[in-house]
């Protein structure tokens, strides 16, 4: 896409370096205006503005490299022959209760209402206004009768539409935020991930689409050894709160444990956050029984429990009775 643009765009295509090469091979090495003009693919004009900002630079002292580096477009301001916002928001609310009517009926019924303004003038601030299509103005009557935000409606089409026109047609954000009825902070957000698709050569459309909220884990959230500190408690100590949890982790772990809102969060993600949750999860939770490691004095007996013949388990079956006697009683 970016190849594209700089086919479309050639000034844009060529750095400051190259803007002062061609400067040079002009006014150093005698190459004609037109001759290096076409070489560089650019046109005459282009060219002279670069001299001019070349030469101003020299009796300014500024830099030769930021002279020619792309300069920020001015803002247009709001045309002159635009309609009042006052109609604006009047055609808005025609297209609240009535979204299937388009830029002729609205023209009808503001002459009805006895408000001056052409057809032509309908149209265009449909345009502004995002409504210009029968789609738009469905979506936007839907918004309005569900309570959702009109900018969840917009399609990626829309919304590179109101970014082309930040953009392209230099009008200033706020005035297309008012416009279109989208917040600045959502019309900055989806300048920036135009700006980065362009930058990154993806897809401008793709990176305008709506992003679910995937996170794992969350930068202040407790860690591990956190929640299992809390878990091992609770084990103990089903029946206590988040207030006494919290009080007893201070006791053991200092100030690195958590705090009672930190608790509360913990039991929460667990399915622990009533007394009943907790008893049952602690019932489920019991240890297996390890038989204790016998002392010297011990051994013996666990030896002869372990060995004499009479708890000794039976044979097989098919196996001679002569190997069924007790290996006391043929060894008399």
């Amino acid at each position: 896409m970016q190849s594209n643009q700089a086919q479309n765009n050639p000034t844009n295509s060529l750095s400051a370096r190259d803007r002062l090469r061609l400067l040079e091979r002009v006014f150093k090495d005698g190459v004609s205006v037109s001759d290096a003009c076409r070489a560089f693919n650019i046109s005459r004009n282009t060219f002279y503005k670069w001299a001019r900002r070349n030469s101003q630079r020299i009796k300014s002292g500024q830099d030769e490299l930021q002279s020619l580096q792309n300069q920020n477009p001015r803002r247009r301001r709001a045309s002159q022959q635009r309609i009042p916002i006052e109609t604006e928001q009047i055609i808005r609310g025609i297209v609240a209760l009535h979204p299937g009517w388009g830029k002729r009926r609205i023209h009808t019924e503001l002459r009805r209402r006895i408000i001056s303004v052409g057809i032509h003038g309908v149209g265009n601030a449909l345009t502004r206004l995002q409504l210009n299509t029968p789609q738009l103005r469905q979506r936007y009557h839907e918004a309005l009768a569900s309570n959702t935000p009109l900018g969840k409606l917009l399609t990626a089409q829309d919304r590179a539409r109101l970014v082309e026109r930040v953009l392209r047609g230099r009008i200033p954000l706020s005035i297309v935020s008012r416009d279109c009825g989208v917040s600045r902070l959502t019309l900055y957000k989806w300048l920036g991930r135009y700006n980065r698709a362009l930058r990154d050569d993806k897809d401008v459309l793709g990176a305008l689409e709506d992003r679910e909220r995937r996170v794992e884990r969350w930068g202040n959230q407790a860690t591990g050894e956190q929640e299992r500190q809390v878990l091992e408690i609770v084990r103990t100590a089903p029946a206590w709160g988040k207030y006494r949890l919290s009080q007893k982790l201070r006791e053991q772990y200092g100030f690195i444990s958590l705090g009672i809102h930190g608790v509360s969060n913990v039991l929460k993600r667990n399915d622990l956050a009533t007394a009943q949750q907790r008893k049952t999860w602690a019932a489920i939770q019991i240890e297996p029984a390890v038989r204790p490691q016998a002392g010297w004095e011990e051994r013996p007996k666990q030896v002869l429990e372990e060995f004499i013949p009479g708890l000794a388990p039976a044979p097989p079956p098919g196996v001679s009775p002569f190997f069924q006697v007790p290996v006391g009683t043929w060894l008399r």
